[in-house]
């Protein structure tokens, strides 16, 4: 138990003014303080969510899987010139592309004893309650950043791959960019609001336009209209915001090099599904039990967790580009 003495508070209720060098006292920590106020930790930029299409799964539908279906592009061929007098003999159905997705249940829970709430200067059930929010968020978006990743590179056509070039740079440039719009723009893939494209960039790949793009790069504060600017927006080139993201996906490559994974989205390539009625996981549900029950008959523990039931897909590999390239050298003067 401690101790004030005349001189200063002590663990050990033993004045310090005259202790022996092997009296076993540490002199480094006769009492300790503890500050209430945490020091800011690592948290993660996520935004896949943001670029995601969100839809919901209605209750007692009797299925975990949501289908979708998309109506094909529009084909002149079908158009063909009428006789008079002459009825059609030919007849046109649409045909439909499909996309199922399964939901899946996911959360976590923590145990805290009744002392411990009681008793600790940390409040335990905040400081729990916090770290499973910024996790359920970062699966969310992890779930979201490996779909994109394995679709998109398993589909070929709209991948750009810095890292199969045989010299020079293997780092992402702004002709990289220009090329993903371009292939956007032919595949005929919708924008988001405000007619642009969505580049989400790993901080190092953002560092590589910056610094080759200079001369046309538009940062985000010179924009001249009020147009919403997205979270993690940077900038914007060739009609792409520019997003970062530090949830970077990381591949390897060339046996032995790492290489971070980009992706420029237009809209409808990504998307997230709910139950309908029930939380996302970027604000999960919180269930809270403090009641005795036979598994705890004193009610010595609280028990404190999330839940929360939901998937990710791509609804349309030909709407997003996955720009893979070299991890850049921050080293000064590499």
């Amino acid at each position: 138990m401690a101790a004030v003495t005349g001189f200063i508070r002590t663990t050990s209720g033993v004045s310090t003014e005259h202790a022996s060098p092997d009296s076993n006292l540490d002199y480094t920590r006769i009492s300790e303080v503890f500050n209430r106020n945490f020091l800011k930790h690592a948290i993660d930029k996520l935004v896949l969510a943001d670029v995601a299409e969100k839809f919901d799964l209605p209750r007692n539908a009797g299925t975990q899987t949501m289908r979708f279906f998309r109506r094909a592009a529009a084909n002149v061929d079908n158009v063909r010139t009428l006789t008079e007098g002459t009825p059609l003999s030919a007849f046109t159905l649409t045909t439909l592309d499909k996309v199922d997705t399964a939901l899946a249940q996911y959360g976590d829970a923590t145990k805290i004893s009744d002392t411990r709430v009681a008793t600790d200067l940390i409040k335990q059930l905040e400081l729990e309650t916090a770290r499973m929010g910024e996790e359920a968020a970062l699966h969310l978006d992890t779930q979201i950043r490996d779909v994109a990743y394995t679709a998109l590179d398993a589909h070929g056509t709209n991948e750009i791959d810095c890292t199969n070039r045989g010299s020079g740079s293997r780092n992402i440039t702004a002709l990289d960019l220009d090329a993903a719009a371009t292939i956007l723009a032919e595949a005929r893939a919708p924008t988001f609001a405000g007619g642009h494209y969505v580049g989400v960039l790993s901080p190092r790949q953002a560092y590589d336009i910056r610094q080759e793009a200079s001369g046309v790069w538009q940062n985000v504060g010179s924009y001249q209209s009020k147009e919403q600017v997205m979270s993690g927006e940077i900038g914007k080139l060739y009609n792409i915001k520019i997003v970062v993201a530090n949830n970077t996906k990381t591949f390897i490559h060339n046996t032995t090099f790492t290489g971070h994974a980009g992706w420029v989205f237009g809209r409808e390539c990504v998307g997230t599904v709910k139950l309908a009625g029930s939380n996302s996981p970027l604000k999960p549900q919180l269930i809270y039990n403090d009641k005795p029950d036979k598994s705890d008959p004193l009610g010595q523990y609280s028990i404190v967790g999330w839940k929360a039931y939901y998937a990710s897909m791509v609804l349309n590999p030909l709407f997003g580009v996955l720009i893979k390239s070299d991890e850049t050298d921050l080293t000064p003067n590499a």
